[in-house]
């Protein structure tokens, strides 16, 4: 009453000023209403634009992280001892040319290091393997000058064959570049460089990522003398635009640059110049170098005619409650949104709970197999442990490559290298390892695994390693979408007895891998030495799921 008195009074003593004040409260509320919301779209517009322009950023770190793969592994490959010719450098080459992900690349290159004294030579031994072209320009002016000249390079078009020959030194981007490879042991990549064509178009503007190779290693910690340079020449705009592509949703301005913001710096635009009071930007590493990508939001349209009369129609009569009402909404909404938050974070911890249990479960199931036979074929505790420590580290190493994958697909390669490691770092030479890389799930990965663990065991102690003279090849073909088939042999080693017993190996094999695989595995002991053909299935690769409570 007292409440409904003072409105009554206050509306009597200012007829004239109560209606205005409250239109004037009123228009302030939808003013403040119709702000808040511009604001908000403008933030979500901002926010859009900084996750498109961190989403491409991720997408160029990945491509130019991939690219630097490929040289660390021909790094890798070159300084392991081998002479690198052209067959070598061409089969390296052949891997990253038939990856369709690497947009941009020109070219993929070998360039040897050499005192100038020694160029003559190195022209003839070019023009020896049949290439004529291939001399070395521009000539050091300093006889005890060291050069870098570009040895090998893929795809031998001819825009590329013009490069034979080239000293990477003579240009300061490129050797800057090379230095601070040489310095870190890493990738290092040049600024923005003109790359010159063939003369049938214009230069372009890219850059090169080179990785030193060592006489001995590609370590920090074990580095010899330089033998020369794997390098990867990119277009700027064809490497960038492949991720602008990858990760479009709309039109959006974009700028990139390298190192500063300046014109010179410019890496690749799309859309209109971007004002400095409107951009984003975010940095990003290549190699070496520090990229920025700026881009800015969209101009917002004005309300229309229409939608300000609707506007001030409405939010006159029932400005004041929409507010406190909307407040109320919002604030239920948040409510409930951080509840459901909570729910789903539960939920998702329990169902991790249940799926690393049913991973514990199946691996401790796979060492139980392994146990259970290792003690009914093991003579004594010595040999028992032998045995057994052996294939459990074998599981564990497989164990160990699926955790990098976040227990997804595995690369057949890397689980077949990982099991033979130890066998490559005693003589490389005698192990032929010869297929396409392909994925297989994870428990498949593992039964490779402990599979190719057993037969290199068995080949060290009794077959092909075991001897000077032995040789061992793996090869394998994918011969279906449905299952990849390998072929085992060894050569050169010790006769097979023909009176073998049957040993804990051939039961794993037989009993325990046969199974998991699902594949009828054929291992035989003729004179000329252990023979194994077998299948490791492709399965579907599909979308990742947690297991069902």
């Amino acid at each position: 009453m007292l409440q409904k008195r003072g409105l009554s009074e206050f509306l009597l003593k200012y007829p004239r000023v109560a209606p205005i004040a409250a239109f004037v409260l009123a228009m302030l509320a939808t003013l403040l209403v119709a702000n808040s919301a511009e604001q908000a779209n403008r933030v979500e517009q901002r926010l859009a634009t900084t996750e498109r322009i961190s989403a491409l950023g991720h997408d160029i770190e990945r491509r130019a992280a991939a690219t630097q793969a490929y040289l660390v592994a021909g790094a890798a490959l070159f300084g392991s001892g081998i002479e690198v010719d052209q067959p070598t450098f061409d089969r390296f080459a052949a891997a990253l040319q038939n990856d369709k992900g690497n947009q941009g690349i020109v070219a993929l290159g070998w360039s040897v290091r050499l005192p100038a004294a020694g160029l003559a030579a190195f022209e003839r031994s070019a023009r020896a393997a049949g290439l004529p072209q291939n001399r070395t320009w521009p000539r050091a002016p300093n006889p005890s000058a060291t050069v870098d000249a570009v040895s090998y390079i893929a795809p031998l078009d001819a825009t590329n064959r013009l490069a034979l020959g080239y000293d990477m030194r003579s240009e300061p981007a490129r050797r800057a570049a090379m230095d601070r490879a040489a310095l870190t042991g890493q990738a290092a990549v040049t600024g923005l460089i003109q790359l010159a064509g063939d003369g049938t178009a214009p230069s372009r503007s890219g850059f090169v990522i080179f990785l030193p190779v060592y006489g001995n290693a590609v370590s920090s910690t074990a580095r010899g003398e330089i033998k020369g340079y794997i390098y990867a020449v990119l277009w700027a705009d064809d490497f960038i635009r492949a991720s602008v592509l990858h990760q479009s949703a709309g039109p959006l301005d974009i700028e990139i640059y390298d190192a500063a913001e300046t014109s010179p710096q410019l890496l690749y635009r799309l859309g209109q110049p971007i004002l400095n009071e409107q951009a984003i930007a975010r940095k990003i590493a290549v190699a070496d170098h520090r990229w920025i990508i700026k881009s800015s939001t969209p101009p917002i349209s004005a309300l229309s005619r229409i939608s300000m009369l609707i506007l001030l129609a409405g939010l006159i009569v029932a400005a004041l409650l929409l507010f406190i009402v909307r407040l109320a909404i919002q604030q239920a909404l948040f409510d409930r949104q951080q509840l459901r938050v909570r729910q789903e974070q539960d939920s998702i911890r329990a169902t991790l709970t249940r799926e690393l249990n049913h991973r514990v479960k199946n691996t401790l199931a796979n060492v139980l197999s392994i146990l259970s036979l290792s003690r009914r074929k093991a003579h004594d505790l010595d040999s028992f442990v032998a045995t057994f420590d052996g294939r459990v580290r074998a599981l564990s190493a497989t164990h160990n490559l699926l955790m990098h994958t976040s227990w997804g697909p595995a690369s057949i390669v890397e689980v077949i290298q990982t099991e033979m490691a130890p066998y490559f770092e005693s003589d490389r030479r005698k192990i032929v390892l010869d297929g396409p890389d392909a994925v297989v799930a994870p428990n498949d990965a593992l039964s490779l695994g402990l599979l190719v663990h057993e037969l290199v065991t068995n080949a060290a102690k009794y077959g092909a390693l075991s001897t000077a003279a032995g040789t061992l090849s793996l090869t394998w073909s994918i011969t279906s979408a449905q299952q990849i088939v390998f072929d085992w042999r060894e050569l050169g080693g010790p006769v097979p007895a023909q009176d073998r017993h049957r040993g804990f190996g051939s039961d794993l094999i037989e009993k325990v891998i046969s199974r998991e695989l699902r594949s009828d595995i054929k291992l035989e002991f003729p004179p000329s030495g252990a023979h194994c053909t077998f299948a490791v299935p492709i399965r579907s690769v599909t979308a990742f799921a947690l297991r069902e409570p």
